[in-house]
């Protein structure tokens, strides 16, 4: 089900388009969509990788609601490993 701009939620849309959108983020992700050693994109894969980004949550997030505590980091998981297999394709 999708409620946000084709996102489970507006802070799955917002996580992923920080990532997607700031440029030094953006090519981070590339390189571990590349990297030899990720053995799947999972949901724990994506989110430890986009807390060692931005630890606090994004700039637009509410901290005190615990900022990451409604993503849905198995549907960006779904969506990076559709991206990873379109670059492995590049």
């Amino acid at each position: 089900m999708t409620d946000y701009n084709g996102w489970t939620n507006w802070e799955t849309w917002n996580v992923n388009l920080w990532v997607d959108n700031e440029e030094p983020m953006y090519r981070a992700k590339v390189r571990f969509l590349r990297s030899p050693g990720v053995r799947g994109i999972t949901a724990s894969t994506v989110k430890a990788f986009v807390l060692d980004l931005m630890p606090k949550g994004t700039p637009d997030m509410d901290k005190e609601d615990g900022g990451y505590a409604a993503v849905n980091w198995a549907e960006i998981a779904e969506h990076w490993a559709d991206e990873a297999g379109e670059l492995a394709r590049d």
